[in-house]
């Protein structure tokens, strides 16, 4: 049942019905960073927009808790793809602030200046 399936592949990429069949050189896809924060408190600033590139331990955001400001950073290199909160509102402790899109190990080496 296999082997007709993957004699089928072809044809079915060109009717759109699946994915083109992976070749040797093929990319691997990104894997997505989760940016939280560490305690509850208030988004004070936001130091970079969806879409901008980070490098590992930038500085994306800035809280201010009971104990005083808390500033977190990228836990990884990628593009900033989702950013959830709005400054000024107050967010419990782990709450989701942005997503960081990593890409495959090849285009990290590629990207490297």
């Amino acid at each position: 049942m296999r082997t007709k399936y993957w004699l089928a592949w072809p044809l079915l990429a060109l009717l759109g019905l699946v994915a083109p069949m992976p070749h040797a050189g093929a990319q691997a896809p990104a894997a997505f960073a989760r940016v939280q924060t560490p305690a509850r408190g208030q988004l004070a600033a936001f130091f970079v927009a969806e879409g901008d590139y980070v490098q590992r331990g930038q500085l994306l955001i800035k809280l201010e808790g009971a104990g005083g400001a808390v500033y977190v950073r990228a836990p990884s290199a990628g593009r900033i793809r989702f950013v959830r909160p709005l400054p000024g509102g107050a967010l419990a402790a782990y709450a989701p602030l942005a997503t960081i899109e990593v890409p495959a190990p090849a285009a990290q080496l590629a990207h490297r200046d």
